[in-house]
């Protein structure tokens, strides 16, 4: 277990092994997808995926759901492949070399290959998650995502400024951060 997931530890124990084994079948999933997408997209998402993390999304939506596990994985997997994609696509805009003490995508293949990986993982959320059957799910995934790109496209536009009132750093912080979590919950 990674120093992410041993932080995790007290958690999943408490969760019982009915949440360490979603858990576990959810990277199973996230292994399978990032695979089956040809050799160089597969490399670079599963670069992706074994960079770690805490797998707080995934957990979120075991820990909220009604006890009914159908489709479960799918909805973790899926918000997890659209959090790995924003990392991507954040590591083309910020031009960044470095994730969690490894190369990034950017890094490794250029910004063609990232970019074409961060789509692809944004393209397999949406794909996993339709295997669920659920179109409120959807719908609160796109959601999320729409909130994620609005978000973005602030901080592009509050770079460098000094007028950022603490109201819209929250703002913000809202559509980057907390939309995704909400999302979470709601799966």
């Amino acid at each position: 277990m990674n120093g992410a997931r041993a932080q995790l530890a007290p958690v999943l124990a408490a969760g019982g092994p009915s949440l360490s084994r979603l858990l576990e079948r959810t990277e199973a999933r996230l292994a399978a997808i990032a695979e089956s997408q040809g050799e160089a997209l597969a490399r670079h998402a599963s670069e992706t995926l074994s960079a770690g993390g805490k797998r707080l999304r995934p957990l979120l939506v075991f820990l909220c759901a009604d006890g009914d596990d159908s489709g479960l994985v799918a909805a973790a997997a899926s918000v997890e492949l659209l959090h790995m994609a924003t990392l991507v696509h954040d590591d083309v805009l910020d031009r960044a070399t470095l994730r969690r003490g490894r190369p990034t995508v950017f890094a490794q293949g250029g910004r063609p290959a990232a970019t074409a990986a961060g789509d692809l993982l944004f393209s397999r959320a949406f794909a996993e998650l339709v295997t669920s059957g659920s179109e409120e799910g959807v719908r609160v995934l796109s959601g999320a995502s729409s909130s994620l790109a609005r978000g973005e496209l602030m901080q592009r536009a509050d770079a460098w400024s000094e007028d950022v009132t603490p109201e819209r750093y929250v703002e913000r912080c809202l559509l980057k951060t907390a939309s995704l979590f909400d999302a979470s919950c709601r799966l």
